[in-house]
């Protein structure tokens, strides 16, 4: 697998990111949070700790000033962020996540 493979749907997510993520959209804090969902980064990543056991497994900087942060929990739970300074959305969220087997790239 090569990294252009995966420029084209990190770009549309970028994108989709960046039409609703900003300071209007508000995170909902009894839902899970899903696509489109908003809100102050703090906030979320907070609800992601604390009703989902979710954690930050990684984060990637774009050279335009937004990050794409991974969260996930051992059980298999994960939550996709865009971050652009303090506010955050939720861009896909799923179950069933796990570390690759070395060697798998």
């Amino acid at each position: 697998m090569t990294l252009r493979r995966f420029a084209a749907p990190i770009a549309r997510a970028f994108a989709l990111a960046a039409i609703t993520c900003s300071a209007t959209h508000h995170a909902l804090a009894e839902s899970a949070p899903g696509p489109g969902v908003c809100g102050p980064y703090r906030e979320l990543a907070e609800l992601l700790r604390q009703r989902y056991g979710e954690t930050l497994r990684w984060r990637a900087d774009e050279n335009r000033g937004f990050a794409l942060e991974f969260f996930a929990q051992a059980d298999g739970t994960w939550t996709l962020l865009m971050r652009r300074d303090e506010q955050a959305c939720a861009i896909a969220a799923g179950q069933a996540w796990r570390t690759a087997p070395e060697g798998a790239f």
